[in-house]
């Protein structure tokens, strides 16, 4: 769910957002230039009269990681080495390639198609990093 508010203390005009029709009722709107406050504190019994559309708005998110490489040891990626990395290394733990359980991720160290110690000890030196 998203929530697009806007709130201003004067009318000036509607505002425009490109939809594409989904065929199916999935938007909810509310609109009440300011006769109702700021919308982030509506809640369900104060709010103005309510509308649905088939239209949702046309969006795109993005996303920029600081820096060329990802962090040597972030296999999960999110952008900080910690525990979950080191349950996805222990998952692929000795195993090697075509084995089930590879993860060619954590074939850290080298690569030598091979999970094991030295790639838990390159993971470790980066223990804790992340990308703010």
């Amino acid at each position: 769910m998203i929530d697009f508010s806007h709130n201003n203390s004067y009318y000036s005009y509607s505002g425009y957002c490109m939809v594409s029709d989904t065929g199916s009722t999935r938007v909810l709107i509310a609109g009440s230039d300011s006769m109702h406050g700021d919308p982030l504190d509506w809640s369900e019994s104060y709010h103005p009269s309510l509308s649905t559309s088939t239209g949702v708005p046309n969006i795109k998110l993005i996303s920029n990681v600081p820096g060329d490489e990802p962090l040597i040891g972030d296999f999960e990626p999110d952008c900080k080495v910690g525990m979950r990395d080191v349950m996805i290394l222990s998952s692929a733990w000795l195993s090697s390639f075509g084995d089930g359980n590879w993860n060619p991720n954590c074939d850290i160290h080298g690569p030598n198609n091979f999970i094991n110690f030295l790639d838990f000890c390159v993971m470790a030196e980066h223990w804790l990093e992340s990308i703010p």
